[in-house]
């Protein structure tokens, strides 16, 4: 391993492991510890670290105070390994104190943070290490990110690539006034991430540009491959027209994001309470209501007998589920098996909705690759091509924490958003 390896490793273990314990998030703090690791980190090592640490940031949140505390770690550690100089090819060259002061710190800090991590190879002897070493990450269960030692061994000494010719470029976002967003570091072809809309006081949000002018609308399907700014467009905000809707549900406020979505779907006749006054909008949806409602909206077909054994005779969702199975938009776990009765999941959602959409005549797809979530790896292999047209056509949305959470049951209000987008891709409604 190459001499500069523990300082990098410390300064980005130290990064990770401060990052984990956000409380609100801020998106200045982030920046601001996004740019502290990226100065300490050697030039010709960023290139393989940089883009970890911003997924990490991504996934999480920061306030000022924890940030500036986080900053300082990094600068007094990078400022300790520096005054060790360059000692040699390898960590043992730094001396078994130095590499037993990183790793001792390391574990005192993951301990104290209730922070999980895994090493692949666990120096007995920290002087015994020899660049063969991943540090894994893990937060309440969830994988966050992973440093590999063996990225060190020749990382060259210019350029934006990797071991496999990899590179990053930057994407730089500015808000014209608005709320700060984090620049990302995507690599190159990659898609950038879609980031939280900024906030403007008096004015609405009008899209991202390529141009200062505006004349570009940027796409986010677009494959990256330089560096680049995308600006912020903003009109006056206008006051909303009253709505006239005559709210039944106690439980669904103007404020709830899911108020519009739910509106809609009620106004339709597509969606209903789970009672006269109830909407109930954070229960997970049944695999049988699902399907009810996408049967409400085909304009509910007859259909013959069902053929799954676990769907009563005369049961409120039988003609739907017969229906769908009938034309090839649902299947059971068996032949005889639906579960009509047990939440549906979010990747299940997807993919009944690709397989309507083809039935209604949709085309040949051109799939491009939308998956960026870092949970991706979860979606089942059926599923991946349905959510990644769900995802690429605005349907299935990410959640704010960067993950997609393709195994989760879906809420009564994320269906009620999944419906609507659907029903405007498909031209339904506007």
């Amino acid at each position: 391993m190459k001499a500069k390896t523990l300082a990098l490793l410390s300064i980005l273990m130290l990064a990770v492991i401060m990052l984990t314990i956000g409380i609100s998030a801020d998106a200045a703090a982030k920046q601001d510890i996004y740019d502290a690791v990226y100065e300490a980190c050697p030039a010709n090592y960023r290139k393989y670290y940089m883009g970890t640490v911003q997924n990490i940031l991504s996934q999480i949140d920061v306030n000022r105070t924890q940030a500036d505390s986080v900053i300082e770690i990094i600068r007094e550690t990078k400022d300790y390994f520096d005054q060790l100089g360059d000692c040699g090819p390898s960590l043992s060259d730094y001396g078994h104190v130095a590499v037993e002061k990183g790793v001792g710190f390391f574990k005192e800090a993951c301990d104290i943070l209730n922070i999980g991590y895994t090493f692949t190879t666990l120096p007995e002897g920290a002087s015994d290490h020899v660049g063969d070493q991943t540090v894994s990450f893990t937060y309440n269960g969830k994988h966050i990110g992973a440093v590999d030692g063996d990225d060190l061994i020749n990382p060259g000494s210019s350029g934006s690539g990797s071991p496999t010719g990899t590179t990053y470029y930057t994407v730089n976002f500015e808000t014209n006034g608005g709320s700060e967003v984090i620049k990302q570091r995507v690599k190159r072809n990659a898609n950038v991430t879609e980031p939280e809309i900024p906030t403007k006081e008096g004015f609405a949000f009008a899209g991202w540009y390529t141009d200062e002018n505006f004349k570009n609308a940027f796409d986010f399907k677009t494959k990256i491959k330089e560096n680049i700014t995308l600006y912020a467009k903003w009109t006056e905000a206008v006051e909303p027209t009253p709505d006239t809707w005559d709210n039944p549900y106690d439980d669904v406020y103007e404020t709830d994001w899911y108020y519009g979505y739910v509106k809609t779907l009620t106004e339709l006749g597509i969606m209903t309470g789970v009672s006269d006054n109830k909407f109930v909008p954070s229960m997970p949806l049944t695999r049988g209501m699902f399907v009810t409602i996408l049967h409400r909206i085909e304009g509910s077909p007859a259909a013959n007998d069902c053929a799954f054994e676990d769907v009563a005779d005369g049961a409120w969702y039988e003609a739907g589920i017969s229906w769908a199975n009938e034309s090839g938009i649902v299947t059971g776990f068996s032949d005889k098996e639906f579960r009509p009765d047990i939440p549906i999941t979010r990747e299940q959602m997807a993919a009944i909705l690709f397989r309507y959409a083809v039935y209604k005549g949709m085309g040949a797809v051109t799939l491009q690759e939308s998956l960026h979530f870092s949970d991706a790896g979860q979606i089942s292999e059926y599923a991946i091509p349905a959510m990644n047209w769900a995802v690429g056509a605005n349907i299935i949305r990410g959640n704010g924490d960067g993950t997609v959470t393709p195994t989760a049951y879906a809420t009564r209000a994320q269906v009620t958003a999944v419906f609507v987008r659907f029903l405007e891709f498909t031209g339904a409604i506007k």
